[in-house]
């Protein structure tokens, strides 16, 4: 029988159910989809055995196992914030209960058993659900998960550990076996509040294919048997993938009331309108409502320095430029793993003949850092008598601690990608292995044992850890950012929104979401290279909006491009100037001491630096530590660059205390942090 609170339960689930569905007769858009999710399931226990099943456990308490959901989901609107959500389903349910009893046995010597309970459990499920939009694309959501009990079995067994020798009286280490039997009692049906948070993101340009990463919580207060406290919570982390098709006609075309005044000069704050009405209603089509959807978009330039500009060019300058990226000699690996992490890129022997170092040098220097493999292979292909030396090193906490045979499988991993793929023979590399690096991070300072967990490279030639050196061409952008206003005036709430950034046809970037459409939205083209204007062409914008009810406009405008190539600024004898761009590395914590690998790479780079060049030094720390010791930390590294390149009283030097250039979570992130930026602009006579 079930409680009144399980009865409650029930009844408010299928309530929430029925007035979802009633309530979303009023919205335009179903949408269908699947879902899956990897689940972690907590078992919390109260009781010594199942009924009539022989057991001496002093008390089951708690568990875990991990499975898997999977299933089908329909979405209805039912307002621009508010949406509800049916799934149907199945999920597996089971986990491990054991206990470890302490006990003195025969003559007074100490022992202990373990009891364990293999539970295998699923269910098929019905979960009603109410979603509501939070910002952007991130809705939470709540609801119930009904369950149909499709499998409900367990094995158990009870086990001696302590002492070494002897047994239960039936002769054996093991009494109280049972395999794969039903589990008796079993309530058929199990019901769960669920709350979780989900996020929308488009996977077309019409925002018609969505995916939805999620992560979720159901707490049970059913038990699994009855007359026994046993209950299944749930954590899901998973994904859907969900279709929203379109059913309504694409409004009325957008109409322009003003016009582009000249090439060389942007139309801003402009006061395009799109209305979108329906028919006469005499043939029956979509939207039936008469509603009015009207947009607007205004578009300035911001300078650096914040500074707005409403009539504005968007220019793009390129720049013959040098970069240098200096080569961490680390690889690290994850706790307790000897294994190479999937971020460090891997090629077959095949791809070898094609690599070149200087293709994947990057700005984001972190990509050009995971091919370190692939670039010291290369650099001892090319010096047959070049060596290297692979020393393991590990943490020294916790499952690492001591355990100098994990680095030294972690120096095999190296040398065995090396070996394989770049044929390198095994002579050339010598293996060592210890606990800690000779210089560990502390560790008092967060994120030290991810640092430590590494294997040092050291080679025999200065050459094969030489930091990538490749010509490239820079681009800056005047003003570096683009700040659209977007603005509505609608009857009904806006359902998705979405502006596009075109150059020849070609997307440049999207903007896109669900609900209200923001009032300020920056593209901050000269932060990101890959949404840069390439062309002498102007640029095409786009602001279209569907509302609740199914109606669509748009509004569209045009930005003034000038782009001035090396080549064009060489042809018409424009002033010109080489921008090269450096990095140092490898400053010990809290340190602004140069090491002797930066030393070398001074020397790499003093040659580049002329009587006309200005020369910009920017020192950075990691976020770790205090901020005000961090900035000066920052100034002091900066400073100690300049000194070194002889440009102490010509040098413009500055700081970033706190930097996040790089991904903070990783250790090589931070180390490639720790760090001095240099750049030499020389002037180049026309």
């Amino acid at each position: 029988m079930y409680s009144n609170g399980k009865r409650w339960m029930l009844h408010a689930a299928f309530c929430v159910l029925a007035c979802s569905f009633v309530l979303a007769q009023t919205g335009s858009r179903t949408s269908w989809g699947g879902y899956g999710a990897l689940t972690l399931n907590q078992h919390s226990a109260d009781f010594r055995s199942f009924p009539g099943v022989p057991n001496c456990c002093p008390l089951f308490q708690s568990g875990s196992g991990t499975g898997m959901a999977f299933g089908a989901l329909g979405r209805l609107p039912l307002s621009s914030a508010l949406r509800a959500e049916l799934r149907l389903g199945y999920t597996t349910l089971g986990g491990t209960l054991t206990r470890l009893e302490n006990t003195v046995v025969s003559g007074g010597i100490p022992g202990q058993f373990e009891h364990r309970v293999d539970a295998s459990l699923s269910a098929l499920t019905l979960e009603p659900m109410i979603g509501i939009r939070l910002a952007g694309p991130l809705h939470a959501y709540i609801g119930t998960r009904i369950g149909v009990v499709s499998t409900a079995r367990f094995s158990q067994k009870e086990t001696i550990i302590e002492p070494l020798r002897g047994t239960f009286p039936n002769g054996s280490r093991v009494q109280n076996v049972v395999t794969d039997a039903a589990i008796p009692n079993t309530l058929p049906v199990t019901v769960a509040a669920v709350a979780g948070v989900q996020a929308d993101l488009p996977l077309n340009a019409a925002s018609t294919l969505l995916l939805v990463p999620e992560i979720s919580y159901a707490y049970n207060p059913t038990s699994v048997v009855d007359q026994l406290s046993w209950n299944v919570h749930q954590l899901r982390i998973g994904a859907s993938i969900v279709w929203a098709p379109s059913t309504v006609p694409v409004a009325e075309p957008v109409q322009q009331v003003r016009q582009q005044e000249d090439d060389q000069r942007p139309r801003v704050d402009t006061a395009v309108v799109a209305s979108s009405k329906p028919d006469d209603g005499t043939a029956g089509t979509e939207p039936k409502s008469a509603a009015s959807l009207t947009l607007t978009m205004s578009v300035s330039g911001v300078e650096s320095d914040g500074t707005e500009l409403s009539d504005f060019v968007i220019r793009t300058e390129e720049f013959a430029s040098v970069m240098m990226t200096p080569l961490l000699n680390y690889v690290f690996f994850d706790e307790g793993e000897a294994s190479l992490p999937s971020r460090y890129s891997r090629i077959t022997s095949d791809e070898t003949s094609t690599f070149r170092e200087e293709l994947i040098n990057s700005a984001d220097r972190l990509p050009t850092y995971y091919q370190v493999l692939n670039i010291i292979g290369s650099r001892l292909r090319r010096s047959s008598v070049a060596t290297i030396t692979l020393v393991g090193c590990n943490a020294d906490v916790g499952i690492e601690y001591g355990n100098t045979d994990l680095s030294m499988r972690r120096a095999l991993q190296v040398r065995q990608y090396l070996n394989d793929v770049w044929g390198i023979a095994e002579g050339r590399m010598i293996l060592q292995q210890r606990n800690l690096p000779e210089k560990a991070a502390l560790s008092k300072v967060p994120g030290a044992a991810q640092e430590n967990r590494r294997v040092e490279i050291i080679a025999s030639d200065p050459s094969i850890l030489t930091p990538i050196i490749s010509r490239d061409t820079l681009r800056t952008i005047s003003p570096p950012s683009v700040r659209m206003r977007p603005a509505v005036i609608a009857d009904h709430a806006i359902a998705r929104w979405q502006i596009r950034i075109l150059q020849s046809d070609v997307t440049l970037k999207t903007f896109s979401g669900t609900g209200a459409v923001p009032n300020v939205l920056d593209w901050h083209v000269q932060q990101e290279s890959s949404t840069q204007p390439r062309r002498d062409a102007p640029l095409d914008y786009q602001l279209e909006a569907e509302d609740t009810e199914g109606h669509r406009a748009s509004v569209r405008g045009q930005l003034p491009v000038r782009l001035i190539t090396v080549s064009k600024k060489r042809t018409e004898s424009i002033a010109d100037k080489e921008i090269d761009r450096f990095s140092l590395i490898l400053f010990d914590i809290r340190s602004s001491e140069l090491s002797q690998a930066n030393k070398s790479v001074i020397d790499l780079i003093r040659p580049y630096i002329r009587q006309t060049s200005t020369v910009t030094l920017t020192g950075l720390t990691d976020r770790l530590g205090n901020a005000s010791q961090n900035e000066t930390l920052a100034e002091s590294r900066a400073r100690s660059v300049a000194k070194s390149l002889g440009v102490v009283n010509i040098g413009i030097i500055r700081a970033n205390g706190n930097a996040a250039t790089y991904a903070p979570d990783l250790p090589e992130g931070r180390l490639y942090t720790r760090t001095v930026d240099v750049i030499v602009e020389t002037p180049v006579q026309p």
